[in-house]
């Protein structure tokens, strides 16, 4: 039997697990998940939890990593790793090996395109660093350099942009596939609207996403700012319509956090397409759920604060906002909505 290794430098949560459809490919195939974050990314181990399962394998250095390896036969890689110099090594390892290493190129979220001018002064500048400051950049740049002529033995690409791109990079196999969100989307889009009298805010952990020390991100905003400035506009906004908030808790937020400051809010995890597909309007920042709000045709407002005015991610949330020709509102200030707009 085949067996199929995944391979991250990152968190493995539970929604990992349902993404990649561990339990299916459980059927035809051994699997095993390698993770490399406490060698690469320690901080991220400390603050934050795998999900627990047997598949996992958490490294606590190389030699365990070369030693499991030595035992693997007839393997497929799928690479999640980053572009540390770690990364590369491991890489190396396993090209090493004659073992075929396999990327996934689809669902990522769009960012501003920026002339290099400004993405150089944004290096200096601290809230507008959303993948390090120049040192970081620099690191990865220098690794990547040495490593340039490294590509994936397959491709799967969701999207002519993403086949056009591993054609550029003379990826010997191209395999297409769609995103992840659209095997939950034909899952769900059947089902019967349960209720519809109800707003759905996609949480995006803003303040204390686990990627942020990963790509050494700044925090945008610190909590109770974050916290204290949603919980009014959400009271104002189920007040003047008569609409309850419910919150599609990110992945990578933490539960007890959420319940602390949505104290008086019902929360859920792992069930935001779902959510969305029922709800009479979706209120976000930015989010690759866009995807679900569009296949279900759902109004959407996008919204920022004064405390996110000048960061990286707000300028993420205006670019989506423009992108899908929405006016972008300012919950300190522009809290004037129109029900005809949405209902």
């Amino acid at each position: 039997m085949k067996t199929i290794i995944f391979v991250t430098d990152n968190i493995f949560n539970k929604h990992d697990y349902f993404r990649f459809n561990i339990g299916f490919l459980k059927k035809n195939f051994r699997v095993k998940i390698y993770s490399f974050a406490k060698i690469i990314n320690p901080k991220v181990i400390k603050k934050f939890k795998n999900y627990r399962i047997k598949e996992l394998f958490i490294f606590n250095n190389i030699s365990e990593f070369q030693k499991k390896l030595k035992n693997e036969n007839n393997v497929l890689v799928i690479d999640f790793l980053g572009s540390s110099s770690y990364a590369w090594k491991i890489r190396n390892q396993i090209k090493s090996k004659n073992i075929k290493i396999a990327k996934f190129y689809n669902g990522l979220s769009e960012r501003p395109k920026l002339n290099l001018i400004y993405r150089i002064i944004n290096l200096f500048i601290k809230k507008k660093q959303s993948a390090g400051n120049i040192f970081n950049r620099l690191g990865i740049k220098f690794s990547n350099y040495f490593i340039k002529k490294f590509k994936p033995d397959i491709a799967f690409v969701g999207g002519d942009y993403y086949k056009n791109e591993a054609k550029k990079n003379k990826i010997k196999e191209i395999i297409n596939v769609h995103s992840w969100d659209y095997d939950e989307y034909l899952k769900i889009k059947n089902k019967k609207i349960k209720s519809k009298n109800y707003v759905v805010f996609i949480d995006g952990n803003v303040p204390d996403h686990p990627d942020y020390i990963y790509h050494k991100a700044t925090p945008p905003v610190n909590e109770d700012n974050y916290y204290r400035d949603l919980n009014n506009f959400f009271n104002y906004f189920e007040k003047k319509f008569n609409l309850t908030v419910k919150i599609a808790a990110s992945p990578k937020s933490k539960k007890n956090v959420l319940k602390y400051f949505f104290s008086n809010r019902k929360i859920y995890f792992n069930q935001t397409p779902i959510l969305i597909k029922d709800s009479k309007l979706v209120i976000l920042h930015k989010s690759t759920s866009i995807f679900y709000i569009l296949k279900f045709n759902k109004p959407v407002i996008f919204i920022t604060s004064n405390k996110l005015i000048g960061t990286w991610y707000h300028d993420e949330i205006l670019y989506n906002s423009q992108k899908f020709n929405r006016n972008l509102l300012n919950i300190n200030h522009d809290i004037t909505i129109k029900k005809k707009r949405f209902i």
